[in-house]
């Protein structure tokens, strides 16, 4: 009988223990990796509290979660291209070439949008010349351009993209509310377009139509019609560059206006669904609700035509129709605009929407809006306002200025089902990834004299007494003031958790999902989305790389520095427990904004002309220390404060801002080498950021997108047709690797132990002879 012990190492040995784990985790990594339909992306603000992270559909009652916030609650934060990973504030003329008919008065410089020390995205507009010289091609020669107004414009396009969900913005409404002029918004487009760059959007703004017309499809740049997928676009699917106005404000004298009902007056906000195809005949005339019936004389003769409009439009509380904008129609274009469009691409567009009555305490403090947004076929979208209470300081007794007359928090403004679209043209309730836009416009076309003289010249230089005739009364010198500005105290997104808890398709985050990507044809047309001569110089791409420091400094803080030993939570007026029921509520948020700001030592930036070559933008100086009756923030904008008092409500949604040294540091100042930043700056130093945070001053956090994309997906297809490879992360990826290596040292292990046991039989075999 033959030695078992010997014979055994000439014979294939089962795997070892460690090998064959190795094997079964890493195949479970890779089948546990594949990509959900929902991916938590990493767009929350660290300053949004936890019991802001979930809320309730005011429609169906169901739970959503948060999936992106900014408080804004970081003083100094600049949006430049390539400063933030969310944002970007625009550096150029609202409509390039100054279109026939656009009647915008500004140019968007990226020095207008910043956070200020009260815990604000703050948008300035302010009467400042702007100059360039560009080369017509359609006159062969170059022509001088100027704007007369310097405004602000903040955008997440390509960044941050959402399809679906709930929307919610604090918001302090610029400019005074008997006053004229200012065109503020908040809005989302789909990312196909990019706002103001009107090559983007012309023909796809705002198509939502899937439906394959031949004689709709010259009309439809991406339409249904097309069988080829071109640029990774889907065939067979129609696109467009989908508008969805939370609130666009209009103010002026008080006064009812015409044909609204229930009667409204100046100052309200448009709350719009912009939509292609309109309804091209027998349309609503301006200045009038849509006629639905038709009466006859005693002789037989029509005295009112009935007229083709939406139906089962909802309104409520001080919201009326509007009966003054029902659309636009984009005809064949002149030869001077920025575009071209024949008479076959022309078509009509609606404007689905209502106005809603505001106060002037709008103009005063942070109030909420709100938009649920269920998209595609059988979807909706919902408007919902923010009721202004008024506590009575001696009674204590609760008063609702404006809201739905019943004392309830949220007034359901507008509601807009797909149903009236479908029914109307066949469009239907946009689902293109869309992304956020805030901003103040100034346009001769918005609140601006409706009758101007024959006599004026319509100039709009405030400064030429000429031009006084073109604005309403009391605009140039609020201008003139230096503090006309939009405040925007916290921008928060939620989608639903349950998809059949809802009507409408899923929702999805990312700006480039599989059932309507992006990317690849952005990529394609990159001329499209990118500045014209001279802005566009230093641009290779339509976005730049977000900085990860490099920003002259002199101090830590200037980079958002400190030891980080007084961490903190952020002070949430929401929670309702004791231990933060005390004096800090006697006197509403104004209180504790104030000895936020009274012991806010670290601020150390100013407004003014910048010492590395940017215009206008904050820099650094030496450190110094407030005063103990010094204001930090003397010389910066402030919203007007209210003597409102604050009721203890868990619908109160505000944030405090608290002091830079008491937040963990996000960065440190540190000599500036060729080798690390590049170039010395002009102090010699440089920031440097911390992990978890990015731009150029590290006041950022370095937020990103979960989601891989079609674009990505496709890149990573595997040799199974119809299969997506696993969607890997770093973390996966360390895993795995960790992993393989174990799975090589278990291999190696085993030939190692093969061959020992191999050269003792070789040397066991004389023995046995």
């Amino acid at each position: 009988m033959m030695n078992p012990t010997a014979s055994s190492p000439i014979t294939s040995p089962p795997p070892s223990m460690a090998v064959t784990s190795a094997l079964s985790l890493l195949l479970l990594l890779l089948s546990s990796s594949t990509l959900t339909t929902f991916v938590d992306a990493g767009w929350i603000d660290e300053d949004t509290p936890k019991r802001l992270h979930t809320t309730n559909s005011l429609v169906d009652g169901s739970t959503y979660r948060l999936v992106m916030s900014d408080e804004f609650n970081v003083p100094g934060r600049t949006f430049e291209d390539g400063h933030d990973p969310a944002w970007t504030a625009l550096d150029k003329s609202d409509d390039d070439y100054s279109a026939s008919g656009g009647g915008s008065l500004h140019f968007y410089n990226s020095t207008m949008v910043t956070t200020t020390p009260d815990g604000m995205l703050t948008i300035r507009s302010v009467l400042e010349d702007t100059e360039w010289t560009h080369y017509s091609a359609v006159d062969r020669e170059y022509k001088h351009e100027k704007k007369h107004f310097k405004s602000g414009m903040i955008q997440s396009w390509n960044k941050f993209c959402f399809t679906g969900g709930i929307v919610e913005v604090d918001v302090v409404l610029p400019g005074e509310p008997d006053i004229g002029g200012l065109w503020p918004a908040i809005w989302l487009l789909g990312n196909l377009g990019r706002a103001t760059y009107e090559v983007s959007t012309n023909n796809l703004w705002p198509w939502s139509y899937d439906v394959c017309d031949r004689e709709k499809q010259e009309s439809q740049l991406i339409s249904a019609c097309n069988k080829v997928e071109h640029f990774g676009l889907n065939a067979e699917q129609g696109r467009g560059a989908t508008e969805i106005d939370i609130l666009e404000l209009m103010a002026g004298d008080a006064g009812v206006l015409p044909a609204t009902y229930p009667p409204i007056s100046l100052p309200y906000v448009d709350m719009t669904l912009q939509v292609a195809p309109g309804i091209p005949d027998n349309r609503p005339q301006s200045g009038s609700q849509p006629v639905r019936t038709i009466d006859h004389t005693h002789s037989g003769y029509a005295t009112s035509q009935a007229q083709s409009w939406y139906d089962n439009l909802t309104v409520a509380g001080n919201t009326s129709l509007n009966p003054f904008f029902y659309g636009t129609y984009l005809g064949p274009t002149k030869p001077n605009e920025p575009v071209t469009r024949n008479k076959k691409q022309a078509f009509q567009a609606d404007a689905v929407g209502a106005m809603k009555q505001i106060v002037s305490e709008h103009f005063k403090t942070p109030h909420t809006f709100r938009v649920e947004w269920q998209p595609g076929r059988g979807g909706r979208i919902d408007w919902f306002t923010k009721s202004y209470k008024k506590v009575d300081p001696a009674t204590g007794e609760v008063s609702h200025v404006e809201g739905d007359g019943k004392g309830q928090d949220w007034e359901h403004s507008l509601s807009i089902p797909d149903s009236a679209l479908e029914s109307a043209m066949g469009s239907k309730i946009p689902e293109e990834p869309s992304y956020l836009i805030f901003n103040t416009a100034i346009s001769s076309t918005w609140a601006f004299p409706y009758n101007v003289p024959d006599w004026c010249p319509k100039c709009y230089d405030c400064y030429d007494p000429k031009c006084t005739c073109s604005f309403n009364p009391g605009f140039c010198n609020m201008m003139k003031t230096g503090k006309v500005s939009m405040k925007i105290d916290s921008v928060r997104v939620y989608q639903s958790i349950d998809d059949s808890a809802h009507s409408g398709r899923p929702h999805t985050l990312g700006c480039d999902p599989v059932d309507f990507p992006t990317r690849e044809y952005i990529k394609g047309f990159e001329y499209k989305y990118m500045r014209n001569p001279p802005f566009v110089l230093k641009d290779k791409h339509p976005l730049r790389d977000v900085q990860e420091g490099g920003g002259t400094c002199v101090v830590d803080e200037d980079c958002g520095g400190g030891d980080g030993s007084m961490e903190e939570d952020v002070l949430d007026l929401d929670d309702d427990s004791d231990d933060k029921k005390g004096d800090t509520h006697i006197g509403g948020v104004n209180t504790i904004v104030e000895k936020a700001r009274a012991g806010n030592d670290a601020v150390h930036r100013r407004l003014g002309a910048g010492s590395d070559g940017r215009d206008a933008d904050f820099t650094p100086r030496m450190k110094t220390k407030a005063g103990p009756d010094e204001d930090p923030t003397v010389g910066l904008d402030k919203p007007i404060t209210s003597d409102e008092s604050l009721e203890d409500d868990a619908g109160d949604t505000t944030v405090p801002s608290i002091s830079n040294h008491k937040r963990k540091s996000k960065g440190r100042c540190i000599s500036a080498t060729q080798g690390l930043f590049g170039a010395p700056t002009s102090t010699g130093m440089q920031c440097k950021c911390n992990e978890g945070y990015t731009g150029p001053y590290c006041l950022s956090i370095d937020k990103h997108d979960d989601e891989p994309g079609a674009y990505t997906l496709k890149k990573m297809s595997s040799l199974f047709s119809g299969r997506t490879a696993p969607y890997l992360t770093r973390f996966h990826i360390f895993i795995g690797g960790t992993m393989m290596v174990a799975f090589v040292a278990a291999l190696m292990f085993d030939i190692s132990s093969k061959s020992r046991n191999r050269d003792m039989t070789m040397e066991m075999k004389p023995l046995r002879t």
